[in-house]
């Protein structure tokens, strides 16, 4: 079974607003509405290419049922439901051919609440993998992950994280199948600048990553594809499909869980790097997340 874990879901509301001025009542053009976070996203793409999987996390308050009620005919998911606070709610604004995003803080996460649900990772089986993606809510410290990972790996089971800073560097030593910053993530981890056109800087940075503990690097390039660092060293780039920009919020998740599915289904990982690029990219030509019918036009292939 695959995990997905996004300690703090969301409702994410997408508006188009043509003009947009701060200090004013502005009205929206265009709405979407859709229940998520970053581990959410990634259980919802899985579904797309036909691998169910169980979105675990934190919800609280009436926002938070509705993220449940929402998904329940999408995906699987057992959530741990807080005594209070509320779920977040994140804007993401369109206007003036920019995006603007407002994200939410969400509950606070007691330890009694964080001690049941990482018992839950003492259970696991060889034949599991969980996905740790996003940030960790305020008042968790950052070992939080590695701490994951460290009772993962005890059950023989493997991890994929997609977090920043020292919360991705925390499950290192841990060995994660694969992680996937993206080009300013990584220059974040060195205190740099990176172009997304140096290929040798690039690699000698993923490069380290590995030699710290993770099996396999995905670097995402944004319009440019994504760079893969195999476990036997190869690098390949993978250029991002051409279409019509929407927006790129949940390309990078996209990304990811169309990797882990061409894995999954036994595909090499520069084929299942290129199922990702194809996910990624059908995501950030439309609102919201990628259907397989998006997918499948960009890739050119069944999935």
């Amino acid at each position: 079974m695959i995990y997905t874990v996004t300690l703090n879901p969301s409702i994410d509301c997408y508006m188009t607003a043509d003009p947009f001025e701060i200090g004013r009542t502005n009205r929206a053009s265009e709405e979407h509405v859709y229940y998520g976070g970053k581990g959410i996203n990634v259980s919802l793409v899985l579904k797309e290419f036909g691998i169910e999987s169980t979105a675990l996390g934190f919800i609280a308050g009436s926002n938070g049922l509705a993220i449940r009620d929402g998904l329940k005919d999408k995906i699987h998911t057992d959530f741990d439901v807080l005594s209070e606070g509320n779920s977040r709610i994140n804007l993401k604004l369109f206007s003036n051919g920019k995006e603007t995003e407002i994200n939410g803080i969400g509950p606070q996460i007691d330890e009694n609440a964080l001690r049941t649900f990482l018992r839950r990772f003492d259970a696991l089986s060889p034949d599991d993998t969980v996905i740790m993606s996003g940030s960790v809510p305020g008042g968790l410290t950052e070992t939080l992950y590695g701490d994951m990972a460290k009772r993962i790996t005890s059950c023989g089971s493997s991890f994929v994280c997609d977090s920043t800073g020292n919360h991705l560097l925390n499950t290192l030593q841990y060995g994660p199948m694969v992680i996937k910053p993206n080009i300013y993530e990584l220059g974040a981890l060195y205190g740099m600048s990176i172009d997304p056109n140096d290929m040798d800087t690039i690699y000698a940075l993923a490069k380290d990553l590995q030699s710290k503990g993770a099996k396999e690097v995905i670097v995402s390039l944004g319009d440019k594809g994504a760079v893969l660092l195999e476990e036997n060293g190869s690098l390949t780039l993978q250029s991002a499909y051409k279409g019509e920009f929407v927006s790129s919020v949940c390309a990078g998740d996209s990304l990811l869980a169309g990797f882990i599915a061409g894995k999954k289904k036994g595909l090499s990982s520069v084929s299942s790097l290129e199922m990702g690029v194809a996910a990624g990219s059908a995501c950030a030509f439309s609102y919201g997340l990628p259907t397989s019918e998006s997918i499948v036009k960009l890739l050119g292939r069944p999935i």
